[in-house]
């Protein structure tokens, strides 16, 4: 999931700030991996709390059983 995330976002970002010139593919890796180097434990250590985060709210929001 961070792979394909970081990815299309570095890819975006990077198309819009400098275009579709010489060297593009290049610089897309470049940014790609630095995406990925901070997307990727992220996720490992966000997607845990976000999921007991959202449990939580849900359990809140259905009411008492």
């Amino acid at each position: 999931m961070s792979c394909i995330m970081s990815l299309m976002i570095s890819g975006i970002i990077t198309l819009i700030n400098t275009g579709m010139s010489d060297g593009f593919l290049s610089r897309w890796i470049g940014a790609w991996l630095v995406a990925w180097a901070i997307a990727f434990p992220l996720v490992i250590f966000i997607a845990p709390l976000a999921g007991k985060m959202a449990d939580t709210t849900v359990a809140r929001l259905s009411g008492p059983k």
